[in-house]
């Protein structure tokens, strides 16, 4: 999944803009089994040519949470919940743990149009996952409050992926499942509306963020197991400023999820 970048023509005209699909995490820590659930998803096309990899979230035994722009041209995938893939070619491993199905948000066009981007998916997976316990989904309106609270600053987020760790001054680019802790920026603006977060990208403070490969990976609320939003876009190539992720609390998000649901 390659990242692309806003116009910033557009940006200043406040127009509908196409934005950029994420990967990585810039900034993280090594996870060391702290969201097991977390899974790297090689995409491939119907004759069976690597499309790129994608970050998801086990969220039943049979359900991985993703990002749309992670299903286009996409046929199946290959789910590995391995913490370290640094060894693994996964366009070519047939030790993955599932064999998943990939289902896009109605609406779903194929471009990240600002604020509604519909950029979310599910893959129903050929398999039960039964050693891993799966990440909790927030229900409807579980973050409403926090664009009106006060102190609202003083909320970070969690994200988790398998992207890559640096674009600059070098590329580095290991398969391994990271995490970083970001701070809350906004929760309606012209570019989330009421669908969308936005985070910092930033080091220091053992902050950090997403980059190339994280896209889909999960936004958690805080230190817990909560999905609240899927890793989504930036605004630029180097992986630094701004993240966007797409909510799951809002009642379309969680209704098109909860329908893969047992």
């Amino acid at each position: 999944m390659i990242r692309r970048t806003l116009l910033a023509a557009a940006l200043v005209l406040g127009l509908s803009t196409t934005a950029a699909p994420a990967h990585a995490i810039n900034y993280g820590q090594v996870d060391n089994g702290a969201h097991p659930y977390v899974a790297l998803i090689a995409l491939f096309e119907e004759d069976g040519t690597y499309a790129g990899r994608c970050s998801g979230t086990l969220i039943d035994e049979d359900v991985v949470l993703s990002a749309a722009h992670c299903t286009d041209g996409v046929a199946y995938a290959h789910i590995f919940f391995d913490e370290d893939l640094r060894t693994v070619d996964v366009s070519t491993s047939t030790d993955f743990d599932a064999v998943g199905a990939p289902h896009a948000m109605p609406g779903w066009t194929g471009s990240l149009t600002t604020p509604d981007t519909r950029d979310l998916s599910v893959f129903t997976l050929d398999r039960a996952i039964t050693d891993i316990e799966p990440a909790q989904l927030a229900p409807v309106g579980y973050l409403d409050d926090l664009s009106t609270r006060r102190g609202q600053r003083d909320t970070y987020f969690t994200t988790v992926g398998y992207g890559l760790q640096q674009r600059k001054p070098y590329l580095i680019g290991d398969k391994i499942r990271m995490y970083a802790e970001s701070d809350l920026i906004s929760l309606n603006n012209a570019l989330v509306g009421d669908y969308g977060l936005q985070t910092t990208n930033n080091p220091g403070n053992d902050r950090g963020g997403n980059c190339s490969g994280d896209s889909g990976g999960p936004i958690l609320y805080r230190s817990t197991d909560i999905v609240v939003a899927v890793n989504s876009f930036g605004l630029n190539n180097t992986c630094k400023g701004n993240d966007f992720s797409y909510r799951v609390d809002t009642p379309e998000a969680y209704a098109f999820i909860s329908s893969f649901l047992d």
